[in-house]
């Protein structure tokens, strides 16, 4: 009963796959991020100032572990 089951799952697939047509690969488009946007304009630091963010403390905090790649490290300026 099982290879039958097995066999007539198989069939369907194929059938549904070829139905379906040629697929199409489509190319995705990376945009380009806001930290090099803002830095190609000169303005990266001034949003760094703006956001009341440490830049320095910022990229120190990246080479002491360079395996996390988020924005929990950014620490506001202490005033």
């Amino acid at each position: 009963m099982k290879p039958l089951f097995v066999l007539l799952l198989l069939l369907l697939l194929l059938d549904l796959a070829q139905a379906q047509g040629v697929l199409h690969r489509v190319p995705l488009r990376r945009h380009q991020s806001l930290r090099k946007k803002l830095r190609a304009q000169g303005q990266l630091s001034d949003f760094w100032r703006s956001h009341n963010l440490d830049m320095i403390e910022f990229s120190e905090s990246c080479n002491v572990d360079k395996g996390i790649n988020d924005m929990r490290w950014i620490v506001p300026l202490s005033t």
